[in-house]
């Protein structure tokens, strides 16, 4: 009977052990994503476990970013980025782990630029010429990304990651620009879908 509780009690402690293998939570800074890269942002990630065994968990991860330049056209922008993702993770060992993550995401960026626009005159018609106008630039982008996160010290990690992703992009202008290329990603069209290659770096905390 004893060694049938000492065989119950140390099951236990080994069950909760191996649970313990993967933290409930996690927040993670993302200065560097490649699928942005034309439209940088900084992102701020909370992630919480979904579930676990001893070897592998599930997370769900909500990021919020902040958009400050446009490579595409050379501008300034303002832009704020909403995303989701959700993580297969794999526990190698206390200082390695690696998983895949499929991932969804929104922003929407502003900026201003000499874009054409349609005038009229009373008695002799329509004409374009430049002027300085906001526009916006808006994407849903999907990911499948692979990430492998190496452990610092107390729950610090540094992960880098890698993946393909696809990207819805629009270009909104106001009604009386006519003008109708713009760089789109790798597009001059307002509307577009082109897919991309992705890399990122992040700093992150276990907790």
């Amino acid at each position: 009977m004893r060694f049938l509780l000492l065989f119950l009690l140390l099951f236990s402690v080994i069950k909760v052990y191996s649970q313990e293998a993967f933290p409930r939570q996690f927040v993670k800074f993302t200065p560097i994503d490649q699928s942005l890269l034309s439209l940088p942002t900084v992102k701020l990630g909370y992630g919480f476990i979904l579930k676990s065994t001893d070897e592998y968990a599930d997370y769900g991860q909500i990021d919020l970013g902040y958009n400050y330049y446009s490579t595409e056209d050379d501008l300034p922008a303002r832009g704020l980025y909403l995303g989701g993702k959700y993580h297969f993770m794999k526990y190698a060992d206390e200082y390695f782990n690696k998983g895949f993550a499929l991932g969804y995401s929104y922003f929407t960026t502003n900026m201003q630029q000499f874009l054409k626009v349609s005038k009229s005159i009373p008695g002799f018609g329509f004409y374009e010429e430049y002027e300085w106008k906001k526009f916006s630039k808006r994407r849903h982008t999907f990911t499948v990304e692979k990430y492998q996160q190496f452990m610092i010290v107390n729950g610090l990690f540094v992960e880098l990651k890698y993946g393909l992703s696809l990207v819805e992009a629009k270009v909104k202008t106001p009604s009386e620009v006519t003008q109708t290329t713009f760089v789109n990603g790798f597009s001059l069209n307002k509307h577009t879908f082109f897919p991309g290659f992705l890399f990122g770096f992040s700093l992150g905390k276990y907790f």
